[in-house]
């Protein structure tokens, strides 16, 4: 049951509040600027007038995810932390001698309450709204990014993807059948390396394709397939492996803990494995524009989204700054049609970029080289001069290729080679070359740093460097609440600025005679 409209009982200990929180603090600047109350009428269809119990409403609940994400705190911390500040009771509307909830409230309130992403674009937008009420989004610049986050779940290597798989398979067919159990070699011990693992699973493999596979339900069918492909995939990998990979330390883009999270490039020999926030930033450094990807996703094409959605926001870009990620002849052409100036920095701009992403290929520009679906990197690069053009070919691992899982519709079945190409320059690319060169163009990319700035701001001090918690929506819910975050301390700073310091006046000085012992006061003349 909510009550939304519920009176905060009268407490003889609320004057504490105006006696120990001084007028400038920051929660009770926030209090004063944001009107949580939008909450809940966000969430009241989830919640029952008349019947239950009473429950914590949604503003209390968002605000102890606020609080949670501004002080980087987990479940737990956060209640005992509110439970002994009164600071945070303040922030809360609790008077000093209440009680807070119980630590698993805030899970239950994530999962059962905050459960797609439309919600969090809600939540996001009912901050903004109030920010454009009060002339913080009339800057119409939007500075573009992203920022990855690594996961806190192991990547797996070879070894450790067969065990997982050959367990989920032998479950399956013991649930069906219990007596096929008697008929499975006998596992490896605990430490067992590849080779073993790998020759305990083929051993398997053969005594369960001898079953009769017609009568096997859905889930072993699934499971099956899994591991055959891997198997597959590891046999193609054995032969073709560079040599500076260990294939037994590989990691693969998938976690049995984190299947959402994959494999991304920082450079060329530098991955991590996590998720990729990409932003939209205003020029006064207020996040207007989220969107949330696994790893080795490419930055550029998000371009139109966050524009799209910053513009939902309150924000009609009319200027955008970005890397040469986001240099592609469809987000160029875009930002044509919109009539919108693009900063971006040049940078072998690809000609067939589009064609490319539809096949899903991704120029990588952190690797500087071509990434497929799979999250294989390209192995080798030529580059040719054909008529003044620069042409740029990539090519693939093509015994990788055969066994890949998305070789359908990009592989052709019998070919020696997989190859792309690029071309470097362009017609459509003549007139915004020469508008890069010019002193406006310079001048105006060097306001890049800001949203770099942020990032690391929402890193280092809201924990947005390693995900709390798993799967892509929960990426997306971190990433949401430390955005909501960064935006009111930055509206804060925007409406309460710092005033300098005032130089005091001499009055008057003390002069001490050191060989003498003696020393006196005089007023400045």
């Amino acid at each position: 049951m909510l009550q939304t409209d519920r009176q905060k009982p009268y407490s003889y200990f609320s004057m504490l509040y105006d006696m120990t929180i001084p007028q400038d603090h920051l929660f009770r600047r926030i209090k004063e600027q944001i009107d949580f109350s939008f909450v809940n009428d966000l969430f009241s269809d989830d919640y029952c007038e008349q019947f239950g119990r009473p429950a914590w409403e949604p503003e209390f609940m968002f605000k102890l995810l606020f609080l949670q994400r501004l002080k980087n705190f987990s479940d737990r911390e956060v209640i005992e932390e509110a439970s002994q500040n009164l600071v945070y009771k303040f922030f809360l509307d609790l008077n000093p001698e209440e009680r807070l909830c119980d630590p698993s409230l805030l899970s239950k309130f994530r999962r059962n309450h905050i459960k797609e992403v439309k919600y969090l674009e809600q939540l996001l937008y009912g901050v903004l709204s109030q920010m454009a009420d009060k002339g913080l989004l009339e800057d119409q610049t939007l500075i573009l990014d992203a920022t990855h986050t690594k996961s806190r779940s192991a990547k797996e290597n070879n070894t450790q993807q067969l065990q997982r798989l050959s367990k989920n398979l032998r479950r399956a067919l013991y649930k069906q059948n219990p007596e096929i159990r008697e008929k499975f070699p006998n596992k490896p011990e605990k430490g067992a390396d590849f080779n073993e693992e790998l020759i305990y699973t083929k051993k398997l493999m053969q005594v369960i394709e001898q079953e009769n596979q017609s009568a096997w339900n859905k889930k072993i069918k699934k499971e099956y397939k899994k591991l055959k492909v891997q198997l597959r995939i590891i046999a193609a990998v054995e032969d073709s492996m560079p040599k500076k990979i260990d294939k037994d330390s590989q990691p693969l883009p998938q976690s049995q803990v984190d299947p959402d999270a994959r494999i991304g490039y920082k450079s060329e020999e530098n991955s991590f494995f996590g998720y990729k926030s990409h932003l939209a930033m205003t020029g006064n450094r207020i996040i207007t524009g989220i969107q949330i990807t696994s790893g080795e996703d490419s930055d550029g094409k998000h371009l139109k989204k966050l524009v799209e959605q910053s513009e939902a926001n309150g924000v009609p870009a009319k200027e955008v700054l970005a890397d040469a990620a986001y240099g592609t002849k469809a987000n160029l052409e875009y930002l044509k049609g919109k009539n919108i100036t693009p900063y971006i920095r040049p940078k072998e701009l690809l000609d067939d970029a589009s064609r490319l992403e539809q096949q899903g290929m991704i120029y990588n520009k952190d690797a500087d080289t071509l990434q497929c679906r799979n999250g294989c990197l390209a192995v080798k690069k030529t580059t040719s001069l054909d008529r003044g053009v620069v042409r740029h070919m990539y090519w693939f691992d093509v015994k990788r290729c055969q066994v890949c899982p998305y070789r359908d519709g990009c592989y052709k079945p019998g070919a020696k080679t997989r190859t792309f190409s690029f071309k470097e320059r362009r017609t459509y690319q003549e007139e915004f070359l020469e508008f890069a060169n010019s002193e406006q163009y310079k001048t105006k990319l060097k306001e890049r740093y800001k949203i770099e700035a942020k990032n690391a701001e929402m890193k280092r001090s809201h924990g947005l460097e390693y995900c709390i918690y798993r799967g892509l929506f929960g990426m997306q819910l971190q990433t949401y609440m430390t955005a909501i975050v960064a935006d009111i301390k930055r509206m804060i700073k925007l409406l309460y600025p710092k005033r300098p310091p005032k130089r005091r006046k001499i009055s008057e000085c003390f002069i001490i005679d050191t060989r003498n012992n003696l020393g006196w006061r005089c007023s400045p003349t």
